[in-house]
């Protein structure tokens, strides 16, 4: 990963829409089943910062995540890298870069949804420090910090004896 750079927050809508659409088929389902790419990328420009890994002029990787002020909660809403870049450990460099600076600028919990059947990207979350905290249809919802450990205290208190880590 030389030859890789990494940015925060330089992404052109239309670089991030050239991605998406790269990468849409490696989404489970594929992601432009489940959204137009066209609008999320402006979305994620507009309302996100992205950490993004840029080989030569092509964006390669990229984390988004919106930030809520007022909760203190952070949502990683995008996790992709292209199938040149995939399992090369760029996705955990980008995520654990910007989970320092959600850190730093004193965001609590941070969360996301994974599709249940994506065990590499849940493997990939579990070992950054994310819990399953619920599932439905499908879906898991992950969470990293305070909320996460509430919930984990939460299920150990209850007399449960499942504890997802």
């Amino acid at each position: 990963m030389d030859d890789v750079t990494f940015r925060r927050g330089t992404a052109a809508a239309a670089d991030i829409e050239t991605h998406l659409r790269i990468c849409s088929a490696d989404f489970w389902p594929p992601l432009d089943s489940r959204v137009d790419i066209r609008a999320y990328s402006a979305k994620l420009h507009s309302a996100a910062t992205t950490y993004e890994a840029w080989h030569e002029r092509d964006l390669v990787g990229l984390i988004a995540i919106y930030r809520n002020d007022d909760s203190g909660v952070a949502f990683v809403s995008s996790v992709s890298t292209t199938s040149t870049f995939r399992r090369s450990g760029l996705a955990r460099e980008l995520l654990s870069e910007a989970l320092v600076h959600l850190d730093r600028d004193g965001y609590g919990p941070v969360e996301l949804e994974v599709d249940s059947r994506s065990t590499a990207a849940r493997n990939l979350y579990r070992s950054l420090d994310f819990i399953e905290v619920e599932e439905t249809g499908g879906t898991i919802r992950m969470s990293r910090g305070i909320r996460a450990q509430q919930s984990k205290t939460f299920e150990r208190t209850s007399g449960s004896d499942h504890v997802s880590d």
